[in-house]
């Protein structure tokens, strides 16, 4: 199994299993967030993983390794949960790639702080499964999302 994570303006996921990506490889952002989309993408590589279920948990961890919890601010706790169910009407064709993605926007988080986004796939995680950004310190003129 391999496990890439990718950050963009903009993801949506199609009917046929396609991800599409706009804005993607920034690292940096400013606070409140712009739009920000992760995408998830999971590669089954035999057929033991695409024959069963996984349950996937999608985390935005904090420099101190805690998850986000925005509930203070009107939000939620940053952590997303998706189970990718093996479709027994449908041949699959190896590598198969499971694409997730989850679409945000005005994130309060703190300026000039590391965060990460990081998976687990049944209950397991990878330090590669994961992307990293920053937030801008406090300043005026400073882009939403930058390279």
């Amino acid at each position: 199994m391999r496990v890439n994570v990718l950050l963009g303006d903009s993801a949506q996921v199609d009917v046929g299993g396609k991800a599409h990506v706009l804005g993607m490889g920034w690292t940096k952002t400013g606070v409140p967030t712009g739009p920000m989309a992760v995408v998830v993408l999971i590669s089954l590589d035999d057929e033991a993983e695409v024959t069963k279920p996984h349950d996937v948990v999608i985390k935005l961890m904090d420099q101190r390794g805690e998850v986000v919890d925005l509930s203070a601010v009107g939000a939620r706790r940053m952590e997303f949960e998706a189970k990718i169910e093996p479709r027994p009407d449908v041949q699959v064709e190896l590598p198969s790639v499971a694409p997730i993605a989850i679409q945000l926007v005005g994130l309060q988080l703190s300026p000039g702080e590391s965060y990460v986004w990081q998976v687990d796939v049944d209950g397991r995680s990878e330090s590669a499964w994961s992307a990293s950004f920053t937030t801008h310190p406090e300043m005026a003129g400073i882009p939403v999302n930058t390279a």
